[in-house]
């Protein structure tokens, strides 16, 4: 965040240049990567999920539109999985680039570790499971 400082008789007045922000889930990235989880759990133990080949550390590209909407980059067969999970999805708090809303990329994986029967609050702490990208400037 840019601003530019000036005094004014008794206040300071702040005059943004550029404001960034990422996009952020109705509930916080925390809770989205817990949604997450427990979804994918819940298609392992009802047999969905079967095929580790197919989907062990397989990555999910989804845009996060201007207005917040998640919207899925492809339709192929594993991608069905993904449609489910964005149906129940609210839209994020916008994201902003020099002030103005921008779309960004998510990239949501299936961990393989969901496979070996890890602890869900395990699960949660892999550090590429849901990573957000801005798009460059000018897209």
């Amino acid at each position: 965040m840019k601003a530019q400082e000036k005094n004014t008789s008794d206040s300071l007045v702040h005059t943004f240049v550029a404001v960034d922000a990422f996009h952020q889930p109705p509930n916080g990235i925390d809770k989205f990567k817990i949604h997450w989880v427990n979804y994918l759990d819940s298609l392992y133990q009802i047999g969905v999920l079967k095929n580790e080949k197919l989907y062990s550390d397989y990555v999910f590209n989804v845009i996060i539109s201007i207005n917040g909407s998640l919207v899925q980059t492809n339709d192929l067969p594993q991608d069905s999985i993904l449609r489910d999970f964005l149906k129940i999805q609210k839209r994020w708090r916008l994201g902003l680039q020099s002030g103005r809303p921008v779309s960004s990329l998510l990239k949501m994986k299936i961990p393989k570790e969901i496979f070996q029967r890890w602890e869900k609050r395990k699960l949660v702490l892999i550090p590429d499971l849901i990573v957000r990208e801005e798009f460059p400037k000018g897209k």
